[in-house]
């Protein structure tokens, strides 16, 4: 799971994983959840998470992505303009 945590969020927001939507949950009008498959996280290397929402993307953020290492949660900070 990563959580997204930023503002003006809204029910349609979603995740997206080096451009592709991920599963998002709405949690709240700062918070979003994602669902990053094992997959996902498979391979090292750099990741760009952005959310989506209606009327435009937030601002990209790398993300690395280093199996093996105990990986927690994954969190970002986005916001929406």
């Amino acid at each position: 799971t990563l959580t997204a945590d930023g503002g003006n969020f809204v029910s349609t927001s979603s995740v997206s994983w080096n451009g592709s939507p991920r599963p998002t949950t709405f949690v709240s009008s700062t918070r979003l959840t994602a669902s990053i498959a094992a997959s996902d996280i498979a391979t090292p290397g750099s990741v760009t998470v952005q959310v989506i929402n209606p009327d435009g993307l937030s601002n990209p953020l790398t993300f690395t992505v280093n199996p093996g290492s105990g990986c927690p949660d994954g969190q970002f900070m986005a916001e929406y303009f």
